[in-house]
């Protein structure tokens, strides 16, 4: 983990790497994941692309897609990334578009069946950005 004061987020962000692989081998959530991005856009499938791709029309507030060019690596990444300013304060602006609303709405919904927590009615700390509280079907 980095030290420093990205620790913080660097844990949740590598923590949901385990969170993640558990919602991937017992849930379907994310089967649709990439039809929330928009139309057209493709994840890089590598860890360096990111560095030299203009991605700055997925980065507006009203438009926002994702965190950063960073999350356009892998869609694991994607959700990690999201996972990582979910659970930090002052990060409400990154979730203000439609988008970003529906990515962390999945990754919620995709946590809250891996794990069983469906019928658990407060909000938990990944949650505090919905828009609307979330209701599990």
């Amino acid at each position: 983990l980095a030290a420093g004061e990205n620790l913080y987020k660097t844990f949740f962000h590598e923590i949901f790497h385990i969170i993640d692989s558990k919602v991937l081998s017992t849930t379907r959530v994310y089967y649709h994941w990439e039809n929330l991005n928009p139309e057209g856009c493709k994840y890089f499938q590598d860890f360096t692309s990111y560095l030299t791709a203009d991605v700055s029309q997925y980065l507006e507030e009203e438009n926002r897609a994702f965190i950063d060019a960073y999350s356009l690596c892998y869609p694991r990444e994607d959700r990690a990334r999201i996972m990582e300013y979910a659970c930090t304060e002052g990060n409400e602006a990154y979730f203000t578009s439609e988008i970003m609303q529906n990515k962390l709405k999945t990754l919620c919904q995709g946590i809250r069946k891996a794990f069983g927590l469906e019928k658990y009615q407060e909000p938990l700390i990944w949650e505090q950005y919905l828009s609307e509280p979330l209701k599990m079907k």
